[in-house]
């Protein structure tokens, strides 16, 4: 993420496909360990817990096509090395007097 400074940027179709997956990660995650009115039965909890290890999967895959390496035509990638100063000669220097 360092070397590309443009992680999400450039990316807003997967951002907002991010977002939207972790939003129903979020609400999986709660019906499975916080549901409403009476006790899930192990099918329940079942299908809840596979479906959070797919959205996380997407989440994960998601990420991975967002990190690829992706030309950045702006930044430089090998800086242009600084040239020797040439020295003066003895006799070029200016003396006061």
């Amino acid at each position: 993420m360092v070397a590309n400074h443009h992680f999400i940027a450039n990316d807003y179709l997967r951002a907002f496909e991010l977002k939207n997956l972790f939003s129903q990660y979020a609400v999986y995650y709660s019906n499975l360990h916080y549901p409403e009115g009476e006790a899930l039965s192990s099918k329940d909890r079942h299908d809840l817990t596979l479906k959070l290890e797919e959205t996380m999967n997407e989440m994960s895959l998601l990420v991975l096509k967002m990190k690829e390496s992706k030309p950045d035509t702006g930044d430089l990638k090998h800086p242009i090395p600084k040239l020797p100063v040439p020295l003066r000669k003895g006799n070029e220097c200016r003396v006061a007097h």
